[in-house]
């Protein structure tokens, strides 16, 4: 009887055993199923992460481009400007030379008519002389 009752406590404590370790397995997968979730979960998110940063990287690319033709555009209004200064410049100094040139030109006609007279009187002079002499 001893034997019995030993048998049965050794068999109540393997049946305890038994439900412990079937609800330990059963903790243990309900613990391995929310991790698989959250893993799905998480890699979801860096799907979507990813595709985030790859639109993100796509904008700023564009940004840059436009970046890049606004300082592109910018320079060349700056070299535009410049040449504009330049041509401006160098037509007033043109129209500079174009007043020295008549200027010089009226100087030189009057230095001519100048010369003309003195020449013309000369020889008016030359002439009273020789009438004065004879």
């Amino acid at each position: 009887k001893a034997q019995s009752v030993h048998l049965k406590v050794e068999l109540a404590g393997f049946k305890r055993q038994g439900e412990f370790d079937t609800k330990e397995r059963k903790r243990l997968q309900e613990a391995k199923d929310e991790l698989e979730t959250r893993l799905k979960g998480v890699e979801v998110e860096l799907k979507d992460a990813s595709v985030s940063l790859f639109a993100a990287q796509e904008v700023e690319a564009g940004h840059l481009r436009r970046l890049a033709t606004s300082v592109s555009l910018d320079q060349y209004r700056l070299d535009a400007t410049a040449t504009l200064d330049v041509r401006k410049q160098l037509m007033e100094g043109q129209a500079q030379i174009s007043v020295e040139r008549e200027r010089a030109e009226m100087a030189e006609a009057r230095l001519d008519k100048a010369v003309w007279r003195n020449h013309t009187r000369d020889l008016e002079l030359n002439g009273l002389r020789e009438a004065m002499r004879s």
